[in-house]
């Protein structure tokens, strides 16, 4: 294992040598169990996931803005901005419904990131963020060392 402290592999294997009971099959084991023991209905377990994980989304009704133009927030969005805010991605977030990974973006070549600098002036112009930007998979997992059950996950 010797200088290979920053590979996934290399973690992977140091969890399993600590905690060999905290897999990915063994969380999906507990999730069942969890989904399985709930007195409810189907309907009742995911409208008691939504209200303690989620909650209600709250519609946000901004004012028009009245005070002195300033140019410099008015700018359109600058490729030299898009590239720097990608090397500052970090790397482990799991990729969204479009399955674009931050290594991804950190990796466009400058051709790319110009056309997504132009895509996202688009968005700016427009004042409308687009449907899918606003949508977000949730994965709830159990917290080590608690029992299985609705109030124990995170």
């Amino acid at each position: 294992m010797q200088g290979t402290l920053g590979t996934a592999r290399t973690w992977s294997l140091l969890r399993h040598l600590l905690d060999p009971a905290n897999n990915k099959q063994q969380t999906k084991h507990t999730i069942k169990k969890i989904v399985h023991d709930y007195p409810g209905t189907n309907e009742e377990l995911i409208r008691t996931l939504k209200e303690r994980y989620i909650g209600e989304p709250t519609e946000i009704s901004y004012p028009e803005y009245r005070g002195r133009k300033n140019e410099e927030l008015d700018e359109e969005i600058q490729a030299n901005e898009v590239i720097r805010a990608a090397q500052e991605l970090t790397r482990n977030t799991a990729p969204g419904e479009d399955r674009i990974q931050n290594k991804l973006l950190k990796n466009l070549d400058l051709y790319s990131y110009h056309k997504l600098t132009e895509y996202m002036n688009q968005v700016w112009r427009s004042g409308e963020l687009p449907k899918e930007w606003k949508h977000a998979e949730i994965t709830l997992i159990p917290k080590p060392g608690k029992r299985p059950d609705i109030e124990n996950l995170r």
